[in-house]
């Protein structure tokens, strides 16, 4: 199982720096053929599944802290996500640093900038701040 220590390996390989081999197989672009990162990616959901969050008096309250649920899917997800692109559709490797919700919020941060910082524009105000954005 990884070690509290490993944690890092764990970010890394989900949102990695480089394509290419780095350092160490976690910091690259996912490759369902690399039974390093592959073993790497199951013995953390086996480690995730073992987490057990408990209040003061003891109950567990595991099922309370989405976040665990959460990176067992997106582990589970990408594994999948990887597979699938590199077996049927000729991909080589998955980058999931491309996988980020960043670029759509930074366009909606902008979307809202052109419309005066509206948190909940209309569609016509959007359609038209959305106008703004490509023809400037």
């Amino acid at each position: 199982m990884p070690s509290v220590g490993s944690n890092h390996h764990l970010i890394h390989s989900v949102s990695p720096i480089s394509v290419l081999a780095g350092v160490t197989p976690y910091r690259s672009a996912l490759n369902p053929s690399s039974s390093v990162q592959q073993q790497f990616l199951e013995e953390s959901l086996q480690w995730l599944k073992t987490w057990k969050i408990k209040n003061k008096e003891g109950k567990d309250v595991t099922s309370h802290f989405k976040f665990v649920e959460g990176w067992i899917l997106n582990i589970q997800a990408v594994r999948l996500l990887a597979a699938d692109l590199c077996e049927e559709g000729g991909f080589l490797y998955l980058c999931t640093r491309r996988l980020s919700s960043d670029p759509l919020e930074n366009f909606f941060s902008i979307i809202r900038g052109k419309g005066g910082f509206e948190q909940n524009p209309s569609c016509l105000g959007f359609a038209r701040a959305f106008r703004n954005c490509v023809t400037n």
